[in-house]
């Protein structure tokens, strides 16, 4: 008789014998989503008990497995530019903390991936890992400039070290936190502020690796014209108006891959990071002195106006240059006027006399007429042949 019914008319059959018999139907168990689980999983961790040191590592370490699976869930589930704001997410109420800055916690809406460090990976380049044990789970934010509109954004994007933890309000309602752990080491999680997990190197390792930047090394030397587009002024890290600026400038040849030890022990040191900010200037070092000098000027007035509009920032007043080889003569260059020496190495005939278009004229003036950029208080200067060198011949 069963088999010539169709599959909704069996279930009532059955049902009808079933309640016929006196027995019971049992109701099906309710569906758990993954982030459902992951924050069931999350809430139930144990938190670490400081004072317990023989249980502290395995207990921090057991909660930082279950926020990483909370991490994964919520990315199957949406990418980070949805995480926004407080929505409805499987029965739970998710607050995405964020400051308008970024400074404190970052805004997970800015980011085009988050994914959890890991600490067994090697750090490309990077002498020593800057990391702290403590709550929480270590992450790298990827920004890009779709997320939040900065010309400043590296082309492969920021990579900015945080810390997420979940703060388990009411039931079924929790506030995530991305932790700015550049600028925060501690945390209230459950009343209690504890002292926060990080790693500050895994982000500049990936950031600064061999496949995002030294292709512009040799292609830069040998076809500059090629990569005039990406030449400029890139910050790292978040703008932060109350720390001054450090340029580095690299040499012939090369690209700003070469500075992730100094970036990274910046990073490791509490009052340099607390002091400073580091930012790069990429350029192709096949072009001449001049007209390289003549572009990084540009980048770095560009690169005041749009974080400082106002010029009111005692920090952007005090700007550090640091460059290398041949960095270090564009780096001398921003704090020296030109006078007429410079234009008299390539003409004796007054600039007015030249037989040249207008826009060739005003670019040989930008060139090899400039006074010294008010704002560069200091430049340091490493390998640097102020008297030349055999490679320019």
């Amino acid at each position: 008789m069963f088999a010539r019914l169709h599959f909704p008319a069996r279930v009532l059959a059955v049902a009808a014998l079933c309640s016929s018999a006196g027995c019971a139907l049992v109701s099906p168990r309710p569906v758990v989503g993954k982030v459902d689980a992951a924050l069931q999983g999350a809430q139930t961790a144990p938190a670490a008990k400081f004072l317990q040191r023989d249980t502290a590592a395995a207990q921090q370490a057991h909660r930082r497995t279950a926020l990483g699976s909370l991490l994964t869930a919520l990315n199957n589930q949406a990418p980070p530019r949805t995480w926004t704001g407080t929505q409805s997410i499987e029965g739970w109420t998710v607050t995405f903390a964020g400051e308008a800055t970024g400074l404190k916690s970052i805004p997970p809406s800015w980011c085009e991936t988050i994914a959890a460090v890991d600490p067994g990976k090697s750090l490309y380049r990077l002498q020593r890992r800057v990391a702290t044990d403590g709550g929480g789970l270590p992450v790298i934010m990827v920004q890009k400039t779709a997320g939040k509109k900065d010309p400043h954004i590296p082309r492969h994007g920021r990579r900015l070290p945080a810390t997420l933890t979940a703060d388990f309000v009411a039931d079924r309602k929790v506030v995530l936190t991305f932790h700015n752990t550049r600028n925060v080491d501690h945390a209230s999680v459950r009343g209690t502020d504890r002292p926060l997990a990080s790693d500050l190197s895994a982000p500049i390792a990936d950031a600064m690796s061999r496949r995002n930047l030294s292709k512009f090394a040799f292609a830069g030397l040998i076809r500059p014209d090629n990569h005039l587009k990406d030449a400029g002024i890139y910050t790292p890290e978040l703008y932060d108006p109350n720390k001054i600026p450090v340029v580095l400038v690299h040499g012939l040849e090369s690209a700003p891959h070469i500075w992730a030890n100094v970036m990274n022990e910046i990073t490791a040191d509490p009052v340099l990071r607390q002091r400073y900010q580091v930012w790069y200037y990429l350029y192709p070092s096949g072009l001449t002195l001049q007209a390289a000098a003549a572009r990084f000027r540009k980048s770095l007035s560009d690169a005041r106006d749009f974080y400082d509009p106002g010029h009111r920032s005692a920090a952007m007043q005090q700007m550090i240059i640091a460059g290398h080889s041949m960095g270090g003569l564009l780096a001398r260059m921003q704090v020296m006027d030109s006078g007429e020496e410079i234009y008299r190495a390539f003409w004796t005939r007054p600039l007015k006399e030249l037989p040249l278009s207008a826009a060739t004229r005003d670019l040989v003036e930008r060139t090899l007429y400039f006074k010294h950029q008010p704002f560069v208080a200091r430049v340091i200067f490493l390998s640097t042949p102020h008297q030349g060198s055999e490679v320019a011949n």
